[in-house]
């Protein structure tokens, strides 16, 4: 990718990082970015720990649902071994 279009690119996400001279050149700040992809990354680790929190919870979920499928199963096949009354 050119320069320039990179450019172009991160003035429609960050427009506060750029700065058009007289001419009409573009200058990035890039050293201001860090400070919005740190936080960008405290925000994406806040989503996956949720989203982790989440699965665990599906998952103990998900293991009594099979406990309470396993004893139906059980009892079922108590009921069909038992003897017709017919």
């Amino acid at each position: 990718m050119r320069e320039g279009a990179r450019k172009i690119l991160v003035e429609l996400v960050l427009p506060e990082l750029v700065s058009t001279d007289r001419e009409g050149y573009k200058s990035v700040a890039y050293q201001n970015v860090v400070p919005v992809l740190a936080e960008a990354m405290k925000q994406q680790q806040k989503q996956i720990q949720s989203q982790q929190h989440q699965i665990e919870a599906f998952q103990a979920e998900n293991a009594q649902m099979k406990g309470h499928l396993a004893a139906l199963a059980a009892r079922l096949a108590q009921v069909e071994a038992r003897p017709s009354s017919r």
